[in-house]
């Protein structure tokens, strides 16, 4: 039998579908505990009075492990008048100071 030249190569096929997942490997072993890391500090820095209607908020001017908290707070609304109070007792007499006046007095 005589065979014939080779043919040109064909268009590559589509993709196969993926295989199954592989089993899962041992789990390996707890690395060493890393070294303890400073406190953290925190301290109260101003408190301001912000405008009425606007929201209360609180802003870091520290740093992340030394925090300085500044506070703005809303002045409230005027509050509504309050009752007349009783009156007072009468007070003792009180002195002239008027020139006129002593010099009247004087002339009884």
């Amino acid at each position: 039998m005589v065979l014939g030249a080779t043919g040109l190569t064909g268009a590559q096929g589509p993709t196969g579908a993926t295989g199954a997942t592989g089993p899962i490997g041992a789990t390996g072993s707890t690395g060493s505990s890393g070294t303890s890391g400073a406190a953290a500090t925190v301290a109260a820095g101003t408190t301001t009075t912000g405008s009425p209607g606007t929201s209360a908020s609180v802003a870091n001017s520290g740093s992340t492990s030394a925090a300085v908290f500044d506070f703005t707070i809303p002045r409230g609304d005027v509050g509504a008048t309050g009752a007349v109070g009783a009156v007072g007792a009468t007070g003792p007499p009180g002195e002239a100071t008027n020139p006129f006046v002593i010099a009247m007095a004087t002339a009884l």
